[in-house]
């Protein structure tokens, strides 16, 4: 298994996070947030909280009003981002799918660029991937902070809402731009494949 900075990045910071936040109010003394050995269950932590990230994308989607990917086939953008010739890219995905159905318009799209031509299309995904589990760090925090014994004054409400409504608009951006680079990509490539035809 190879790591990279992003695979330790990804995991560590949420993780951290979470160890901070029950340490804090639950006073867990058998961490030692300096030592090496919190590293690696910061690392496990945030493992877990990924993977808890991924299962509530669902979630998330429907907090969203909508799966990014269907909403740019649609001309639907989010804040400033827009697919641009998104009716061109929907009828060359109707043309190579024979589908009307977005999510498999857009599982074809990925597939035509996922063979690592443009980094730009991981980097996204690792952005946004990133930002959901951040998202999902905050949610965790959340029902930490409410659930603990401390007494919670409508201040620690008022920022734990804010904290939850930040992370949940930049997973959301992120989510689009994510969506946006793989279907440019693969209208791109199209574009490449009918100049190279012609």
């Amino acid at each position: 298994m190879k790591f990279r900075a992003y695979d330790l990045i990804a995991q560590v910071i949420p993780g951290y996070v979470v160890i901070a936040v029950l340490d804090y109010f639950f006073d867990i003394t058998f961490i030692d947030i300096a030592s090496l050995s919190s590293v690696v269950i910061a690392y496990v932590v945030g493992y877990y909280l990924n993977t808890l990230s991924s299962w509530m994308e669902g979630v998330y989607f429907f907090f969203w009003r909508g799966v990014p990917s269907t909403k740019l086939l649609q001309d639907q953008g989010y804040w400033n981002v827009r697919l641009y010739e998104s009716v061109a890219i929907r009828e060359s995905l109707l043309d190579d799918t024979g589908s009307e159905n977005p999510a498999f318009q857009f599982a074809t799209a990925l597939d035509a660029v996922s063979d690592g031509s443009n980094p730009r299309v991981q980097e996204f995904n690792e952005s946004y991937s990133f930002s959901r589990g951040m998202l999902t760090c905050a949610l965790v925090i959340s029902v930490v902070v409410l659930t603990s014994e401390m007494e919670v004054n409508f201040i620690t409400v008022f920022l734990l809402v804010l904290l939850v409504l930040i992370s949940s608009i930049r997973a959301k951006q992120r989510a689009y731009y994510y969506v946006r680079e793989v279907l440019a990509t693969y209208w791109n490539l199209k574009k490449q494949q009918s100049n190279q035809a012609g």
